[in-house]
């Protein structure tokens, strides 16, 4: 059985040197807000967690696999994409 759990780089790094990661729910993406506005906020948010010098970590179900950490360009794409492909309800504590 493959690894479902798929965390960034840039999570594992900041991680490693035991900084500041903050846990987003996508949801906020897939069905949370107005498609107009939805990326954009999801992007704001992670701008937010960086101003406080920390490591956005934005979890999404893509494909089975559990995300941490999506990029930028992936939480574009996930707009685009039907909510019970992309969205999850979870919490994880870091």
């Amino acid at each position: 059985m493959p690894d479902t759990l798929n965390v960034s780089h840039e999570v594992t790094g900041a991680l490693n040197r035991n900084q500041g990661v903050v846990a987003l729910e996508s949801s906020l993406i897939a069905h949370g807000l107005p498609s107009s506005i939805n990326t954009a906020t999801a992007l704001e948010m992670e701008e937010a967690v960086r101003a406080a010098n920390c490591i956005p970590a934005t979890i999404g179900l893509i494909e089975g696999e559990v995300k941490v950490g999506l990029t930028k360009m992936r939480l574009s794409a996930s707009e685009k994409e039907k909510p019970q492909r992309f969205a999850l309800e979870i919490f994880l504590t870091l």
